[in-house]
């Protein structure tokens, strides 16, 4: 009231305009010292415990944090705050994402942030304008090279599934030859338990790659289907591009590797920490293994599939 009536008639001084108005200059001052101190304790107070449905009881913020701390301790592991959340919501914990974002702000947690490219493009992708519905209907395959401290490389050649984002297949090698490529694509039929099946259904689908090429050559009497993606189009290949850029990541950027031993057997523990452990927000916060579980456990067709 008083600052509306000083904003009408400006040459009024404090005193008499408290005097026109009838009104306490101490009111005055207690209503705008309550103001202030309302606008510096808007929004909700902050909780320092959370809910945990499986304990049935309450956490503070201490025992949350050192839960969120030995998490992103674990080999491999690299979470944002949407993960993490995902974690603990597993674990029973009755929690809100901006929750977990303020306490991992608070503790430095947060993953770094990089900026989108100035220009960028959307690309759509493209899987021959065939919606996937099932594990096993289409695959992608691809290399990506590992390089150790002692000037040794290891080629790293895998297959996805691009409905379970499993990696269905693999082989870390010093050549990546079209015999390699081969190998690893009959781990993945193993895997799968689809050598025993008609497969005329699977698509493998890779770039232009000439070892690739060669090898889905040979393997025609498979009654495989084999799909290329178009030149300078890795987005079509969106999901071994994906584990890829995951095990760069997660593995080749944040670990010393001495030689090529030690590359085989850290791709081979990433690949089970990727399958079975590491959650993906494209399935729902879930692992891959998780969802091919789940596929199956809808199809009884895929029963016969090896679990």
């Amino acid at each position: 009231m008083i600052r509306e009536f000083k904003e009408k008639y400006p040459d009024f001084s404090l005193k008499k305009a408290c005097q026109t108005l009838r009104l306490p200059r101490s009111s005055y001052y207690f209503y705008a010292k309550y103001r202030k101190t309302m606008k510096k304790a808007r929004g909700k107070p902050k909780s320092k415990e959370t809910f945990n449905i499986l304990m049935g009881k309450y956490v503070s913020d201490e025992i949350l944090l050192k839960e969120i701390e030995e998490l992103l301790s674990e080999k491999f592991v690299l979470y944002g705050y949407k993960k993490v959340t995902a974690m603990l919501r597993r674990k029973g914990y009755s929690i809100n994402h901006k929750k977990v974002y303020r306490l991992m702000k608070e503790k430095g947690l947060l993953l770094k942030e990089f900026p989108k490219k100035e220009n960028s493009k959307y690309f759509p992708k493209i899987l021959n304008e065939q919606e996937i519905k099932a594990p096993n209907e289409r695959w992608e395959i691809d290399i990506k090279t590992g390089k150790c401290n002692n000037g040794e490389k290891g080629y790293v050649i895998a297959l996805k599934d691009c409905y379970t984002k499993e990696v269905v297949g693999h082989i870390v090698g010093k050549r990546h030859t079209a015999k390699e490529v081969e190998e690893a694509i009959f781990i993945a039929l193993s895997n799968r338990n689809l050598k025993e099946l008609p497969i005329n259904e699977l698509y493998i689908q890779s770039d232009n790659g000439k070892e690739i090429i060669k090898a889905m050559e040979k393997l025609k009497s498979f009654g495989i289907n084999y799909c290329r993606i178009r030149s300078y189009s890795p987005w079509e290949n969106g999901e071994i591009e994906s584990f890829f850029s995951c095990i760069e990541r997660e593995l080749f950027q944040r670990f010393e590797i001495e030689d090529f031993e030690e590359l085989k057997v850290l791709v081979d523990e990433y690949v089970e920490f990727y399958n079975y452990k590491r959650i993906h927000g494209g399935i729902g916060y879930i692992t891959p293994r998780e969802k091919y579980l789940e596929a199956v456990s809808y199809d009884e067709s895929l029963s016969k599939v090896a679990i």
